[in-house]
């Protein structure tokens, strides 16, 4: 680590974020839905992320209908590869990076109940079953910057 202004380089960060990471618990993150009041409702998940030092990446988010995870809805596997950016220009010593789900992005529903909306409200897919993965994309790639 650079102690004169305890930046890492971006070297320095790639070879830290290669590795497994894991939610330890439930996390609680706000949703695009809205409560009655006006407050977001919350949208509760875990996830696993597993970066290769070859820049490619595995991503799985369990979504879940309650807090404390018993209640399983959804699972969406992403995979990919990253693209280092450089600097970000609004938080000093972090990295700027793109990721493409070049290699995967399915969906599998766990709950019937959530199959079933995802049969009412989405076209152009097979039925959705529980259990069933089903890619998501069209396209060949999904980019999403952080």
């Amino acid at each position: 680590m650079n102690l004169k202004n305890n930046a890492m380089t971006a070297e320095q960060v790639k070879s830290f974020s290669v590795g497994n990471w894991k939610s330890i618990t439930v996390e609680v993150r706000p949703s695009n839905a809205k409560n009655a009041d006006g407050s977001l409702k919350p949208f509760y998940l875990t996830r696993n992320f597993i970066l290769s030092p070859d820049d490619k990446f595995e991503l799985i988010v369990t979504n879940y209908a309650d807090a404390l995870g018993k209640m399983p809805l959804a699972k969406m596997s992403i995979k990919g590869h990253i693209e280092w950016r450089g600097e970000h220009p609004i938080a000093p010593g972090a990295q700027k990076v793109d990721f493409s789900a070049d290699d995967e992005y399915t969906v599998t529903p766990l709950l019937q109940g959530f199959a079933d909306i995802l049969n009412q409200y989405t076209k152009g897919f097979n039925e959705w079953k529980v259990g069933e993965a089903q890619s998501i994309v069209k396209k060949k790639h999904f980019r999403h910057s952080a």
